[in-house]
């Protein structure tokens, strides 16, 4: 599986799926994450269903960053593989 997109972008699909996947591991409401990234429950609800058509760098960020910190505060392997995938997507080989 290709870890970016053919338009060079990182690969939304793998992104949402280890967004959501990262959320459940973590125990957390879409609504706990939105406070938690400081972004509104709408932009979480849209990137977790997959219908945000091109989630901002910033936003996705901040919501990464919430779910690393709740991760590491319930599963330190846990995050850290979350973490490894992210960057996966982000910056492929």
């Amino acid at each position: 599986m290709r870890a970016v997109a053919a338009s060079g972008r990182p690969d939304q699909r793998r992104l949402v799926d280890l967004i959501v996947r990262a959320r459940a591991r973590a125990g957390m409401s879409q609504q706990e994450l939105a406070q938690r990234a400081s972004v509104s429950i709408g932009t979480v609800r849209r990137l977790c269903s997959g219908s945000s058509p091109e989630p901002g760098f910033f936003v996705v960020q901040r919501i990464m960053a919430a779910l690393l910190v709740a991760l590491h505060e319930a599963d330190e392997r846990a995050a850290a593989r979350c973490e490894k995938e992210y960057m996966r997507i982000l910056f492929p080989r």
